[in-house]
């Protein structure tokens, strides 16, 4: 036999030995085959998946951009709020309030009332350097309706209180030309102020006018003793709201809220509450 006829039938011989049919046992093994290197790739991927962060057999998201920034929640307030212990301290006579004596309806300024924390402390101080027997003791203190209250845990921490209020002064006036001496008192003698409004038409004016009038019109009302809470203004109107002291309300009543102001009267709104002399004339 040549070698080209060798050759020739080695070549029909591979030929049809692959394209000879697979018996049964063949097939099984083929299959079985398959399935191994099936589960090696979804294994392999598992483990590539798994390296990524990511679940497997699904498709990663897109990215969508970057986060929006979250809103910051405030944090609520532990404890009970502020002047809780207010209520409690009056109904034992334990709550001072700080005013200026023989000037009751005066407010402190901010700067004043700091300066008069700051003395409170320093009386402290002096009491824990001099090992006094009475040691005072405050379940809180802070402003309320512009003046200084302070709560005291005992009869001994109020009249320490008021000892050491009652030697506080404040300077006032120009260069501080005027001291005022300031006093404790009892919730009872504060003097109790209402809301008051008024509305008045035409140009406007401005406050220190509108009660230079009313007090030289009318002498029975005290806008000195006011403390002037809002004031809106336009081309032809004012609006003012204060709080007034009870003669004031009281002489208001008497002309049935209606004072005289400029070339005329003007229309007061006094919020006296129920059974005090009625709630004024509605503007």
């Amino acid at each position: 036999m040549s070698l080209e006829e060798s050759s020739g039938e080695l070549a029909v011989e591979d030929m049809e030995a692959s394209e000879r049919p697979s018996s049964p046992d063949s097939v099984s093994e083929k299959a079985e085959a398959e399935r191994a290197q099936t589960a090696t790739s979804c294994s392999a991927a598992g483990k590539a998946g798994e390296e990524l962060g990511a679940p497997v057999g699904l498709k990663r998201k897109s990215e969508a951009g970057p986060t929006p920034p979250q809103k910051l929640r405030k944090k609520k307030r532990k404890g009970p709020p502020l002047g809780s212990t207010f209520v409690q301290a009056g109904k034992d006579n334990l709550l001072g309030v700080v005013l200026i004596k023989d000037h009751p309806y005066t407010m402190l300024t901010r700067a004043k009332l700091t300066h008069v924390q700051q003395e409170l402390m320093s009386c402290l101080v002096e009491a824990m350097d001099s090992s006094s027997d009475v040691i005072p003791r405050f379940q809180e203190s802070g402003v309320r309706h512009g003046r200084f209250h302070l709560s005291c845990t005992d009869m001994d921490s109020y009249l320490w209180l008021k000892t050491s209020v009652a030697g506080i002064s404040i300077h006032v006036g120009e260069e501080g030309a005027e001291v005022y001496h300031l006093q404790l008192v009892s919730l009872d003698e504060v003097p109790k102020m209402l809301r008051a409004e008024v509305f008045i038409s035409g140009p406007p004016v401005g406050v220190p006018k509108i009660t230079g009038l009313l007090k030289w019109q009318n002498p029975d009302l005290f806008p000195d003793r006011w403390l002037l809470r809002h004031q809106q203004t336009t081309e032809n109107s004012t609006l003012v709201v204060w709080s007034i002291d009870q003669e004031s309300s009281s002489a208001l009543a008497a002309v049935d809220d209606r004072p005289h102001f400029g070339l005329g009267r003007v229309t007061f709104k006094v919020s006296r509450g129920s059974g005090q002399g009625g709630s004024g004339v509605q503007l």
